[in-house]
């Protein structure tokens, strides 16, 4: 399994607003590829604080999933980043929202098998997406805007998150 498409949520539309404001007024980005234009401030590093409407939220997971980080990615207008697999043992699933630009503008994640053949690719919702990051996979903004999501991430595999979620018990 890649993706998941969420039943819940914890996000409301007035914290969504806050969160697209706060990343757009990021100052400082660490690059993660110098080919991709990735950008990403995370809790891990320490760029993002965890405190806030991030520690709020973070807080509203359920707590016997196993956290990592909570982070931003940015992609610039027109740029992806490769087929890849993460090598994060923390970032082993994520569960993310589609910030910016609007969902009818926002490009998908787009999956490979092991010889990176084309598999799928999942659109984002209104509700959330769990992803698993083990897998190969890409993402390119096809659009004109520049592409934010917020994601936190989990040590634990997707398959636990989907379950979670179907028994009403991933977000507390």
């Amino acid at each position: 399994m890649n993706t998941y498409q969420c039943l819940n949520d914890i996000i409301t539309k007035d914290e969504r607003k806050q969160l697209l404001y706060e990343v757009k007024n990021i100052k400082v980005w660490d690059d993660y590829s110098d080919t991709s234009n990735l950008k990403v401030v995370s809790t891990g590093k320490g760029t993002l604080p965890l405190k806030g409407l991030v520690k709020k939220l973070i807080n509203k997971v359920n707590p016997k999933l196993k956290f990592w980080i909570a982070d931003f990615i940015k992609f610039a207008p027109k740029k992806g980043i490769v087929v890849h697999k993460d090598d994060l043992p923390g970032r082993t699933s994520c569960i993310t929202w589609a910030l910016s630009p609007s969902l009818d503008k926002f490009s998908p994640i787009k999956y490979y098998d092991e010889n990176e053949k084309f598999v799928e690719e999942v659109y984002y919702k209104e509700k959330p997406l769990i992803i698993t990051t083990q897998d190969n996979h890409n993402c390119f903004n096809d659009s004109e805007e520049i592409r934010y999501t917020f994601q936190i991430c989990f040590y634990d595999k997707i398959e636990k998150l989907v379950e979670l979620d179907q028994k009403g018990k991933l977000f507390i």
